[in-house]
């Protein structure tokens, strides 16, 4: 669904450090896809990523019309763009 799109995008231009970038993109989308919307706070944890790195990601893809990111009370949740 997203790969095809996601292959097309400008910022993700070949370096080793736009390549982690690119895994790390691939592995949060391939995990919303799997299992749905879920907080913030639980994707860090799932990911094994850093709070600023979540965040900046989830920026870029929100930007870019990957996801939705809301607020539900205290929690950010993030899901995929239908």
């Amino acid at each position: 669904m997203f790969t095809k799109t996601y292959k097309r995008n400008h910022w993700a231009k070949p370096s080793l450090l736009q390549s982690d970038l690119r895994i790390q993109t691939v592995r949060l989308l391939t995990h919303l896809e799997e299992f749905g919307p879920k907080k913030q706070s639980e994707l860090v944890e799932e990911l094994g990523m850093e709070d600023y790195g979540m965040s900046r990601l989830l920026a870029k893809l929100e930007l870019h019309n990957y996801i939705i990111h809301r607020r539900e009370g205290t929690d950010k949740v993030v899901s995929l763009k239908a």
